[in-house]
């Protein structure tokens, strides 16, 4: 049997593992150019650059770009082999967007701090690098938001920028651990998998040489216990048990807690990182709504936007949503709300060829009871929301129901109970299903994935779990 100290040592090797993911192979010399203005790609080529030694940068609410290269060499070819994998890891501080020879390649923020490398990107050469980082802002306390409450701006700490390559026996090894370890905590004490489970990575742990100077032995001792795990790792359900579909998200707050330049940089960094992620991982798929955050990207990145219009066509990016925004339904008129799904399913279909049919409202508080007629009439049969359930009394008592407006239409609403910047642990996973109350109608259910409110989307790391 475990004790706590058994599984103590199992939560110390998972964050040992972590520290092993990245080895710096070549930092990177940059050089700084401040601005107040949202810059497109080319005139901030013409900006004037100077050395940048790091530290802090920038003034409240402005931006700087950082310029600089990295080097792909034979040295670096020998440094990483097939089983590894480049990354540019970067930390300037602020939100940023990357761009590598000219194309965005993906954002950096608080929960995306690598961008994996490809194609192009790897070529013998050198290639030159712009990041365009936000250096924030205060947020008045009036607001009440204590979690996002800064009273006071102060500059941002650049850190640094660097390649590095992944220790993909460890990540792989790391993401085995974690996913079996953290589905075994949701199982009860006397099932048998949580034993079986539990015995297999105590075993793992003990049969390690963690502490050594034998890298090399260590990442095929990394290997063969991924190996051992694998079987665990492959055993299926039983066919009672249900399924959650999961599906990325990033929730983009037009107005909220920052300037609409910024809101437009926020759709640019989050397309970008997500489109990024498709050539990583051939199972993923993403959903985004909001027509004005598509057309915010199609004027300010236009090869960004049509990078996501080829997606749409290879059904890896679910434009849906209805509306121009996500939109209140308390205070606007009928005219008004008829005008945000005539406006933005005109502005789908002539963009991408699509005619959405969810209304999707994950963050909008109270709907009127007209709302089932409006959406009928403009050709909606589904309606997706979160916020019926931010009560701080009386529950909400359905999350998969039909909703019947004023004059009888009806809808089919989801309800997604916990968060709509859902993580893919298996705790979440159970936690989910078992709040979920229309178990008797249902045993599949949909949960939305990824950072939100002020964008960013799904993790590589949210993606391993998942995979």
């Amino acid at each position: 049997m475990w004790t706590k100290r058994d599984l103590a040592k199992i939560d110390q090797r998972l964050e040992w593992l972590k520290r092993l993911f990245y080895v710096p192979v070549q930092p990177m010399e940059l050089y700084i150019a401040e601005t107040s203005e949202n810059l497109s790609l080319e005139a901030a080529e013409q900006l004037s650059y100077t050395p940048f030694a790091g530290g802090p940068w920038g003034e409240e609410w402005g931006s700087a770009w950082f310029k600089g290269q990295y080097t792909i060499d034979s040295g670096i070819s020998q440094t990483v082999n097939s089983e590894e994998r480049l990354f540019l890891q970067v930390d300037t501080g602020g939100e940023s967007l990357v761009y590598i020879d000219g194309e965005a390649v993906g954002a950096i923020d608080r929960q995306h701090h690598e961008i994996p490398l490809r194609g192009l990107e790897l070529d013998p050469g050198t290639h030159e690098v712009l990041i365009e980082s936000y250096a924030g802002h205060h947020i008045d306390n009036r607001t009440k938001l204590t979690e996002h409450a800064q009273h006071s701006w102060e500059a941002p700490v650049f850190k640094h920028c660097q390649l590095v390559r992944r220790n993909e026996a460890a990540w792989n090894l790391y993401f085995d651990m974690a996913t079996l370890y953290n589905a075994a905590n949701q199982l009860p004490e006397d099932s048998l998998r949580k034993t079986r489970i539990y015995q297999t990575l105590l075993e793992a742990v003990h049969s390690m040489a963690w502490d050594t100077a034998d890298i090399e032995g260590r990442s095929r001792d990394f290997r063969r216990i991924s190996e051992r795990l694998a079987p665990l790792l492959e055993k299926k359900n039983s066919p009672t048990t249900p399924i959650v579909n999961w599906i990325g998200h990033a929730h983009i707050d037009v107005a909220w807690l920052w300037p609409i330049k910024e809101t437009i940089r926020k759709c640019g960094r989050t397309f970008a990182t997500q489109l990024r992620y498709f050539d990583e991982y051939s199972f993923y798929q993403f959903i985004q709504s909001q027509a004005q955050c598509y057309e915010f990207v199609e004027k300010h990145y236009p090869r960004i936007f049509s990078r996501i219009v080829d997606a749409v066509q290879d059904r890896r990016w679910e434009v849906n949503g209805g509306m121009w925004v996500e939109a209140d339904t308390n205070l606007p008129s009928t005219e008004s709300l008829i005008r945000q799904f005539l406006i933005g399913q005109s502005y789908f279909q002539s963009k991408f060829g699509v005619k959405t049919d969810v209304l999707w409202l994950p963050d909008v508080f109270g709907y009127n009871g007209n709302l089932p007629q409006i959406m009928r009439g403009c050709g909606i049969k589904y309606f997706v929301t979160s916020k019926i359930g931010w009560n701080d009394t009386n529950q909400f008592p359905y999350d998969l129901f039909r909703w019947y407006g004023i004059d009888g239409s009806d809808i089919l609403v989801l309800f997604i109970k916990n968060t709509y910047n859902s993580d893919t642990k298996p705790e979440m996973l159970h936690k989910t299903w078992q709040e979920f109350i229309s178990k008797q109608e249902t045993d599949l259910i949909l949960d939305t994935v990824g950072y939100g409110d002020g964008g960013g989307g799904v993790t590589m790391e949210q993606l391993e779990y998942a995979k």
